[in-house]
């Protein structure tokens, strides 16, 4: 009995408390997510492409199936004569396509080429055109309404976002006006 008194006077303690709560809630988000699936026999249907280990090669072909497997737009710059293509897919969804000399291999960590990244984010477009507005900052807008900017710290990475969209891109060259001049001109699109 004293055991038990103990074991309850410890877990009133708020660290306690939180620690039991979120392993509670981890038991039972896991048992959802065992339990929950569609209409196709019970089992649950992919939320879309599986994370990559780092970039992978891939073709024109490859990369729509990639648009093809998520439910928004994946940015692109199009295709590009004498480049390949490599992908990657991070765990929370983020996409980066990457043209590159045919000579890098697919795995190189180190990398300084155009990229062109695809981030879900919620509210992206107002939550871009609040980076407008801190200090030394350089903005723009794409010819369809989209709002791009840079930081003085980082000119290499151009983000921009659209109206009604939960996505942010970024638009990274080693060449500040060239990531710039892209993000602006309207060559930033969707792979259809």
């Amino acid at each position: 009995m004293q055991r038990q008194r103990e074991l309850l006077k410890r877990l009133r303690e708020p660290r306690i408390a939180a620690v039991v709560g979120i392993g509670i809630a981890i038991v039972v988000v896991g048992l959802f997510l065992l339990l929950s699936g569609d209409d196709n026999g019970g089992e649950s249907s992919p939320a879309g492409p599986a994370p990559t280990n780092g970039f992978q090669t891939t073709s024109e072909q490859g990369l729509r199936d990639l648009a093809g497997s998520v439910d928004h737009p994946v940015y692109w710059v199009g295709a590009r004569a004498g480049m390949h293509y490599q992908m990657q897919v991070a765990q929370q969804g983020n996409i980066q396509i990457r043209y590159v000399d045919p000579k890098i291999p697919a795995n190189a960590q180190s990398v300084a080429s155009l990229t062109i990244g695809t981030y879900p984010v919620a509210n992206a477009y107002t939550n871009t055109k609040a980076l407008g507005n801190e200090s030394g900052v350089k903005t723009g807008e794409t010819p369809d309404g989209g709002f791009v900017v840079t930081s003085p710290d980082r000119p290499q990475s151009v983000y921009i976002a659209f109206p009604g969209k939960d996505q942010q891109i970024e638009v990274y060259d080693p060449d500040p006006k060239t990531a710039f001049s892209l993000a602006t001109s309207g060559a930033v699109v969707p792979i259809s």
